[in-house]
């Protein structure tokens, strides 16, 4: 989706890229000037809160309180499905 210019306001990716699961993106069309928020990569469909917690980390620099954060936030998504 594209704003008044010719930046992308939104955009959903479905695609495999370095975040496999479906999310968008908010472009600089939007007016939103916070560089970590155009970054981002925005969970789509249901919102897990692991995804939430992946977004801060990866894309809000938000540090993890253990190491193996990633491992834990797998398994609790898959016990929770």
């Amino acid at each position: 989706m594209y704003g008044r210019s010719p930046h992308q306001a939104v955009s959903n990716y479905l695609e495999p890229s370095p975040v496999v699961n479906p999310h968008f993106h908010i472009g600089p069309a939007t007016g939103v000037d916070l560089d970590e928020m155009i970054k981002a990569h925005l969970p789509t469909g249901h919102i897990a809160i692991e995804d939430v917690t992946r977004v801060l980390i990866r894309d809000f620099s938000i540090k993890p309180l253990r190491p193996d954060w990633e491992k834990i936030l797998t398994e609790s998504q898959q016990t929770g499905q």
